[in-house]
């Protein structure tokens, strides 16, 4: 989704590509980027955009236009489809390395 300078989407940026699982997949909730100067897109748009704050730090939710949700890969190769409606604990749950959780296939 990245354009211009915009750079949230981009698999070449230099800092790295990234999301978190801190928000929910295509959350009404704004990134919080580290320089307004990379919030291109009208406030109210999506993707939402802020300059990072002490209560706001640096996170980037998952984005996607596919209706309904986001395409994630996970970490054994395969494609997901994860609906926007993913319970948030779930949604963290799977985007943890080392927080023990078990998560059912079918929970997402």
């Amino acid at each position: 989704q990245g354009q211009g300078v915009d750079l949230r989407g981009f698999t070449h940026w230099g800092d790295a590509s990234a999301f978190e699982t801190y928000l929910a997949p295509n959350s009404s909730l704004p990134d919080c980027i580290y320089t307004i100067n990379y919030c291109k897109y009208p406030m109210g748009t999506n993707p939402p955009c802020i300059q990072s704050t002490s209560t706001c730090p640096n996170m980037f939710a998952a984005r996607s236009r596919h209706p309904g949700g986001v395409n994630v890969l996970m970490g054994d190769g395969t494609v997901r489809f994860i609906k926007n409606s993913i319970s948030l604990a779930t949604w963290r749950a799977i985007g943890s390395t080392q927080g023990g959780e078990v998560v059912s296939a079918d929970a997402y």
